[in-house]
């Protein structure tokens, strides 16, 4: 039976090539190269699949979502890992629920929007803030069509909410492809935005804020692009259906159905059939990702066989074309029937096998000759990248812009175009075999003296490839160790900085109470193991509440930056320091110092504060300070926490003595 099988193939692929024009090279010194990215591709897609198919367990949040800033500039913003989500499989909860500061959310640490096949309501919470001085309107895009409900609820600052929309995915007006909320921000207003979300099928949430101008001027070019898109996928059906009624080939039939397949799949996918063709058809909403996917598959595959003339080839290739074929037939049938979350995960994982199969099929027929094989070996391989550049977008891996949105479509484009080519060459090259018939011996030995030369040509050229590669491959590796010097150059001179960032208190320059807590530590230490004085002085300005209440945060924060810099002026010695320990207070620490030359300086630093009536513009202001001095005891009975408490009470003993005056607190044994 062996024999059998193998001699249609041949003659097939000896009757092809005979057909095929002169100057066509088979490219099968290249294949292990394309094999090798095909590989490459596959892997990382079914590790993308995987990770939608796995549900990790994700920590419940311990803090509100990030503030996404929008300023008056920006036309709009990618919520991207920026939000929080919370499952709600039994239905249960409401929005006074998921408000509750408990409530089990989730953080999204990497940028996906991808929750894999869902049948469970979904929560999901985000927080933005009007950056601008004016009231604005924003719109929030949910770019994902095969949503069976959306639920909008926006929350104000004051923790109170309102239910600002709540649609179907059956009510999408026009420019709402596929949703879009408005809702006003004012200026510096800070909302959180909860999403309530449900779908049959597999769950995307690629969310953008966009500002009202900028939303209107994307669907412009959306629709612009869309109608151009839709007419060239009409006008390529028209023009070879008039070809299959005119040439009574049935290849153009297939191709024209695997058109109209591709037509209502990306009507499906862009929301324009959703949102005006079948509107009011909730159960095509609901089946119309899964069913319209395989049923392109199985026209593709019908096509393909049609295309490469499978049944005349036979053997392994025909056999997995109908293994593909039949298994299509049953998903469409599927999900015409149901629309359950395994025959999802069962339809990726169809679609990445077919998609190897194809590929596999076109490149071993490219191998043999065949040119349609290599047409379509070119126009799958542009979809597939085009897919799986879409794919990363939707995944978080590269930005989601709208190239990256529109790629499969002009995928789509592309694919179609150069099979419409391929049908068309196949014509040229069927005519052109009965005139070539007369020329077969004097072609066949030119092309093969032409084969010869051009192996020696390729062979000559392939050293100086290797070798170029070679110089190449050693510059590009000295360029990446300099660069990677200098980067390491760079990222020490920003660790400095920032440590210096990390321990400096923004507005007034001096020590954060992190680096005084660190310091502190450290002389406490010093001073016990070897008995010296050491002195806190902590002090507060008085009334300085009363200062911001009437003349504004902005004169206050000129204040506290007239107390530190007065303060620090007053200490002399080496190592001492002062600190901002937090709002209006400030500590000092006074290594080799007891409590006589503490209250001295504290007296010192009191009265220059009092002294300096500092002036801004018209408004001078009166500032006092009231201060606390405690000392280290020596006895061995003290420790750190007693001494910062003492300085603290001799603070609170001042406030109360009538302020603007410095007190002590000695150490008491409990002796």
């Amino acid at each position: 039976m062996r024999p059998r099988n193998k001699k249609p193939e041949q003659r097939f692929f000896q009757k092809e090539a005979v057909s095929a024009p002169v100057g066509i090279e088979y490219p099968t010194h290249v294949m292990p190269l394309l094999v090798y990215f095909y590989n490459t591709v596959l892997l990382i897609t079914i590790l993308m699949l995987g990770s939608q198919m796995v549900t990790a367990a994700v920590p419940a949040a311990t803090t509100a979502p990030e503030i996404l800033k929008i300023d008056a500039f920006q036309k709009s913003i990618d919520i991207g890992s920026g939000f929080q989500h919370l499952p709600d499989p039994g239905n249960t909860l409401t929005v006074n629920d998921v408000i509750q500061p408990d409530a089990p959310w989730r953080q999204e640490f990497r940028p996906t929007r991808h929750f894999g096949a869902a049948d469970d309501i979904v929560w999901v919470r985000f927080r933005i803030q009007n950056r601008s001085t004016s009231l604005r309107t924003m719109v929030l895009n949910i770019d994902w069509p095969f949503l069976d409900l959306i639920e909008l609820y926006v929350q104000n600052k004051d923790a109170t909410h309102r239910n600002l929309a709540s649609i179907k995915s059956v009510t999408a007006k026009k420019n709402r492809l596929p949703f879009a909320f408005e809702f006003p921000c004012l200026a510096n207003q800070q909302l959180t935005l909860y999403l309530r979300v449900h779908t049959a099928g597999v769950l995307l949430l690629p969310l953008k804020i966009w500002q009202q101008d900028a939303y209107e001027q994307m669907c412009l070019y959306r629709n612009l692009f869309l109608g151009m898109f839709f007419g060239f996928l009409i006008a390529m059906c028209l023009y070879n259906a008039s070809l299959s009624f005119f040439t009574q080939d049935n290849s153009y039939t297939y191709y024209v159905m695997y058109v109209l397949s591709v037509i209502l799949y990306c009507l499906s996918m862009t929301g324009v059939g959703p949102a005006y063709l079948w509107p009011d058809y909730a159960w095509l909403n609901g089946h119309a990702y899964g069913l319209l996917s395989s049923f392109s598959f199985l026209m593709a595959t019908l096509f393909i066989r049609k295309f490469l003339r499978l049944t005349k080839i036979g053997g392994w290739l025909l056999q997995l074309n109908n293994i593909f074929a039949v298994f299509w037939v049953a998903m469409t049938i599927l999900f015409a029937v149901y629309n359950g979350k395994w025959m999802i995960y069962c339809e990726n994982l169809g679609a990445i096998f077919s998609c190897v199969a194809a590929l596999v099929a076109t490149i071993t027929l490219w191998c043999k000759g065949s040119v349609a094989a290599k047409y379509m070996t070119i126009a799958w391989t542009l979809l597939i990248l085009a897919t799986f550049v879409l794919m990363m977008g939707l995944a978080g891996i590269v930005t989601y812009k709208p190239i990256i949105q529109h790629s499969q479509n002009i995928g789509f484009i592309l694919e179609l175009l150069l099979l419409s080519l391929a049908l068309a060459d196949r014509i040229r090259r069927e005519r052109a075999e009965k005139e070539a018939a007369q020329e077969l011996s004097i072609r066949l030995y030119n092309e093969a003296v032409e084969a010869k030369e051009r192996e020696m040509q390729a062979q000559a050229k392939t050293l100086a490839v290797e070798r170029a590669a070679k110089n190449e491959l050693e510059e590009k590796v000295n360029r990446r160790t300099q660069e990677l010097q200098n980067t390491l150059f760079q990222l020490e001179s920003a660790n400095k900085k920032l440590g210096l960032m990390s321990r400096t208190d923004g507005l007034t320059q001096l020590f954060n109470r992190r680096y005084f807590d660190e310091v502190f530590e450290e002389e406490f230490k010093r001073a016990i193991r070897y008995g010296q004085a050491l002195s806190i002085i902590m002090g507060d300005i008085d009334h300085f509440k009363k200062i911001n209440d009437t003349h504004g945060h902005q004169l206050g924060d000129e204040c506290l930056k007239v107390v530190a810099s007065t303060w620090q002026a007053h200490l002399k010695r080496a190592g001492e320091l002062v600190a901002r320990y937090g709002g209006e207070e400030f500590v000092s620490l006074l290594p080799t110092t007891d409590i006589i030359g503490a209250k001295k300086i504290a007296e010192q630093i009191r009265t220059a504060i009092e002294a300096a009536n500092p002036k801004f513009g018209e408004i001078r202001i009166k500032l006092n300070i009231s201060l606390g001095v405690s000392s280290l005891s020596l006895s061995g009975k003290d420790d750190m926490d007693a001494l910062l408490q003492r300085a603290d009470s001799a603070l609170y003993e001042a406030k109360t003595q009538g302020r603007n005056r410095v007190e002590i607190k000695e150490y008491e044994s409990s002796d």
